[in-house]
């Protein structure tokens, strides 16, 4: 039996769809705001199942992470039965370095960002489980911003999701337990594909990529004077968490850790004052869509009406 997706709101459809991933959909509301929604068929199977599973995980990071944000986490605006909506992105680090070079000054900052906020993450106790450039997205400043959390998982849970070269699977492709060296070991595959613009092992074949893997045979990260001993410390899970991976890249940095605690906690205060008008935002357009959502109704009943 053929399955129909149902949108939730009346204005959703294929033409406002920006991403689809296995949590769900994600779609335009305003130049502002998206809303991420479970996948919701007709009729109903295990995937929305799932799906609805993996929403409500990411539901209760955001719900904690809206009382302590992080300035390069993408922040929760509001939360409704129908999704989750989010501030608007522009691309994901995946995509924008498939389209070209990045500058030196650019890459670390991204590098600086992403390990602030993998380790802002850890620090309130989670492993993110799925990290990796297509869950890091750039916002209209340019600036990164770390996303997707339906396979966010405690310390000593198994991993939701264990995909080389962003996780080392155990033998026979075991997933490992979530913990602190799966966490840098993903984190150190992402700033090496930041700083080299392509993905470790990619232009291996998997079966040389998986026999590095177990072997402990990394790329080579020499020509990267800055983080490339970073890179291969974290793959060898060197550092005991990645808020001392962090303090290392800041220091190569020669950057003030008071100056990112003094950037997150200024960035928590002026995101309080600006969510208050994005959920405003949010509940208008819930309101319009429950009058049109009411409208069809009548129509339809009308419809029946008149054929009678």
């Amino acid at each position: 039996m053929s399955r129909r997706v149902v949108c939730p709101f009346p204005s959703l459809s294929s033409d406002t769809l920006i991403s689809l991933g296995a949590a769900g959909y994600v779609h335009h509301i305003s130049p502002r705001i998206v809303l991420k929604t479970p996948k919701v068929y007709q009729p109903p199977d295990e995937d929305m199942a799932e799906s609805f599973d993996k929403i409500n995980r990411e539901k209760a990071v955001h719900r904690l992470l809206m009382d302590q944000p992080h300035p390069n986490i993408v922040p929760a605006v509001l939360f409704a039965p129908e999704g989750i909506f989010m501030l608007r992105m522009e691309c994901t680090l995946r995509q924008h370095l498939e389209a070209g070079p990045v500058p030196p000054h650019a890459q670390e900052r991204w590098v600086r960002q992403l390990t602030g906020a993998v380790a802002w993450l850890e620090h309130l106790g989670f492993v993110h489980g799925d990290l990796r450039p297509a869950n890091v997205l750039l916002d209209a400043a340019g600036d990164l911003q770390l996303a997707d959390f339906d396979a966010v998982g405690r310390p000593g849970e198994a991993l939701a999701v264990a995909g080389a070269p962003f996780c080392k699977t155990g033998a026979g492709g075991a997933r490992p337990l979530a913990s602190p060296e799966t966490n840098q070991f993903a984190l150190a595959s992402c700033v090496y594909t930041i700083r080299f613009g392509h993905e470790p092992w990619h232009d291996a074949d998997p079966e040389t990529m998986f026999r590095d893997l177990d072997t402990g045979c990394f790329p080579p990260v020499a020509a990267d004077h800055l983080f490339g001993d970073v890179v291969a410390r974290a793959w060898h899970g060197g550092y005991e968490s990645v808020e001392e991976m962090d303090r290392d890249v800041l220091a190569r940095l020669a950057r003030d850790v008071g100056e990112e605690v003094a950037r997150r906690e200024a960035f928590a205060e002026d995101f309080k004052r600006r969510r208050l008008a994005l959920a405003v935002e949010c509940q208008e357009f819930m309101a319009r869509e429950a009058l049109a959502k009411r409208g069809d109704r009548w129509r339809k009943m009308l419809n029946v009406e008149l054929t009678l």
